[in-house]
């Protein structure tokens, strides 16, 4: 979705090489809110990006 709402005109973790984006991830770190996206649709990226947690596994087990 991120890609979608910057209209694949930036690059996500532009800069870092893939050690430090695992390391930027897992240390908290999300993408910027895309300037043309509703709070409530980064808010659910958010919700996404979260690392495994109960709440997670509870919206892939409503999904399915």
């Amino acid at each position: 979705m991120w890609e979608v709402f910057t209209c694949c005109s930036e690059n996500p973790y532009q800069g870092m090489n893939n050690t430090q984006v695992y390391q930027y991830i897992v240390g908290g770190g999300r993408l910027h809110k895309p300037a043309v996206c509703p709070e409530r649709i980064y808010v659910l990226m958010l919700e996404c990006w979260q690392h495994v947690s109960l709440k997670v596994l509870l919206l892939f087990h409503l999904s399915n």
